[in-house]
């Protein structure tokens, strides 16, 4: 719960901009063609077939989700050779999720935005990024966590569920973000509006 609670409370950021209106736009196009009833929960069988609603869930993963420090692990005895340099055995390392999401390297010269786009757009760049978003978010291995597939179906169908049913604006849009490192980056001086959505 602890990832889902994370990444929901960046969300509220990304809920009060215009590129939240495209997700919109896809939840009532299904709405629309009877895949989703406007009343009933929206189904994880259909959440996970709409492109714009996993692109926001990786993109929101990628951004709010990653731990703030590295997760530690001790290299075999036998030493390992990682990204070019050579680890002796019993050397603890870690990778800072945090920061190996923002890089520009990877993910492009806007690494600090939320752009869902990134995850429909070039084939190759996403083959690349993918398996970093996997491995780091939850852990890999012997180590990942129990919970992540029960993660992505909660994201799954809360996000668009809340998408579809209230409007959000941030009280104060001139504030100053601050953030702060306990294990996950939580927002400081983050209040939000939400109300009943407004009719079209």
């Amino acid at each position: 719960m602890a990832k889902v609670y994370n990444y929901t409370y960046g969300l509220d950021v990304w809920l009060t901009t215009r590129k939240s209106l495209q997700l919109r736009a896809e939840i009532d196009e299904r709405t629309a063609a009877g895949d989703l009833s406007a009343s009933s929960p929206i189904p994880y069988q259909v959440a996970r077939c709409m492109p714009y609603l996993q692109a926001v869930i990786k993109e929101g993963l990628r951004l709010e989700g990653s731990p703030g420090i590295p997760l530690p692990r001790v290299v075999p005895q036998c030493g390992a050779e990682i990204a070019g340099h050579f680890f002796p055995g019993g050397t603890v390392v870690g990778v800072n999720a945090y920061v190996l999401h923002r890089n520009k390297d990877i993910f492009g010269h806007d690494a600090e935005d939320f752009n869902p786009d990134r995850w429909l757009g070039d084939k190759e760049v996403v083959s690349r990024s993918l398996p970093l978003l996997n491995n780091e978010q939850f852990g890999g291995g012997s180590r990942v966590c129990i919970g992540k597939h029960i993660a992505f179906i909660e994201l799954s169908t809360l996000i668009p569920d809340l998408v579809r049913k209230f409007d959000f604006e941030l009280v104060d849009p001139c504030a100053q973000r601050k953030r702060r490192n306990v294990f996950f980056i939580k927002h400081q001086n983050l209040d939000v509006k939400i109300s009943e959505r407004r009719a079209c």
